[in-house]
C-alpha cells in the first residue's frame, strides 16, 4: 500500500513536465501572436505616415517584389505599379487619411 504514493509521485514528475511545457508553449504562442499583431499594427500605422508624407521608398522597402492588390474596380496592381502611381506627386497627394480599431486575426501564418 505504501507505494501507491510512490507511483503518483512519480507518474506526476514524469507527467508534470510536460503539461507545463505545453503551458509555456501555448503562452509562447500567444506572446508570439501578440508581437505579430503589434507589428502588422505598427506597420498600417507606418503606412499612413508614409502616404501623408508622399514616401513611396517606404512600400519598395516593405512589399515583396510579387506583391498584388486588389482593387475595388476589380483589377490588380503590382507593386511596381503601385510604386510608380506613387511617385506621380501630381496625380499622387494624399492630404488626409485615418486609421481606427484596427483588428487583426492571425490564422496559423495568415494574417486578415
Amino acid at each position: 500500500m505504501k507505494r501507491k504514493p510512490i507511483i503518483a509521485l512519480v507518474l506526476c514528475l514524469i507527467v508534470c513536465p510536460g503539461v507545463i511545457g505545453m503551458r509555456r508553449s501555448n503562452a509562447a504562442d500567444k506572446n508570439d501572436a501578440s508581437a505579430e499583431i503589434a507589428a502588422i499594427k505598427q506597420w498600417e500605422h507606418d503606412a499612413l505616415a508614409a502616404d501623408l508624407k508622399g514616401d513611396f521608398a517606404f512600400y519598395e522597402r516593405g512589399l515583396s517584389d510579387d506583391w498584388t492588390d486588389g482593387m475595388s474596380t476589380g483589377e490588380f496592381q503590382t507593386k511596381q505599379i503601385l510604386v510608380s502611381d506613387l511617385k506621380d506627386p501630381i496625380n499622387n497627394i494624399t492630404r488626409e487619411e485615418h486609421l481606427s480599431d484596427i483588428q487583426v486575426r492571425l490564422y496559423g501564418q495568415t494574417a486578415i
